[in-house]
């Protein structure tokens, strides 16, 4: 729904388009992107379409403009919306919040090579302090249990995202918020004893109305699971997630 995604103001038709949510997620996969096929990227052009200020009438269209060169711009572009949009530091924990961050991060940890001015260097440090704060004071913050106070369709788009920038903060810096902070370690039982019993489910009904919980999973949750089995070893999630797997959800 976005017609250029990470703008910032109310879009004629589209409604508001802001850095949130689903800028999160295109950020992460145009970062993924730029990082790894530059090589066969290299002699690729595109069309680049880009509205400035999120209106119709400053939408900017380059033909034929090297797609690495535009993809470079669109990352630099939305990581200032993204952080300029999350300055509030008291809010660290809440599913969208860990979407945006993961976005960011992995846009900051794809533009190093490209940060050539002290003023883009000082961009790069500024987003990664921004994600080391909130999503490493989030995950420290969260329930020692494992559990989510938003439901389990909602603990899958933080444990998702949380895992992402995660596995991106301990290979790119060292550091191990799964280690320290331990808050996926019993996260397997918190699935467990939110899901209606094994024959009941169905791919839309198989967990537990809490708050404004749906009863289907968003994210996964096969996937989480065994990263969490992974790095706890911890049998049962491993067991909760084929199960998922051969029921089909």
């Amino acid at each position: 729904a976005y017609p250029y995604w990470g703008a910032t103001h109310y879009v004629e038709g589209y409604g508001w388009r802001n850095a949130d949510l689903t800028a999160g997620h295109f950020l992460f996969s145009t970062a993924m992107v730029y990082h790894w096929l530059k090589d066969e990227l290299q002699d690729e052009t595109c069309t680049y379409v880009i509205g400035q200020d999120g209106t119709a009438e400053t939408v900017v269209i380059t033909q034929n403009m090297p797609i690495l060169e535009a993809m470079e711009h669109r990352l630099w572009y939305v990581c200032d919306e993204m952080f300029n949009q999350s300055t509030r530091y008291d809010v660290y924990i809440m599913n969208h919040c860990h979407v945006r961050m993961g976005g960011l991060l992995a846009a900051t940890i794809a533009l190093r090579g490209d940060a050539h001015t002290a003023q883009d260097r000082e961009k790069l440090i500024k987003y990664t302090g921004m994600v080391m704060y909130k999503d490493g004071l989030g995950m420290n913050s969260l329930m020692p249990d494992g559990t989510s106070q938003e439901g389990v369709p909602y603990w899958e788009y933080a444990a998702e995202w949380l895992i992402k920038a995660g596995v991106m903060i301990r290979n790119t810096y060292g550091i191990d918020l799964f280690e320290t902070t331990r808050v996926l370690e019993h996260s397997g039982d918190y699935v467990l004893y939110n899901l209606l019993p094994q024959d009941s489910w169905t791919s839309t009904n198989s967990v537990l109305n809490v708050g404004d919980s749906p009863t289907n999973h968003w994210y996964g949750p096969a996937n989480i699971l065994r990263f969490i089995a992974a790095e706890y070893g911890d049998a049962n999630a491993l067991w909760l997630a084929q199960s998922i797997e051969a029921a089909g959800i």
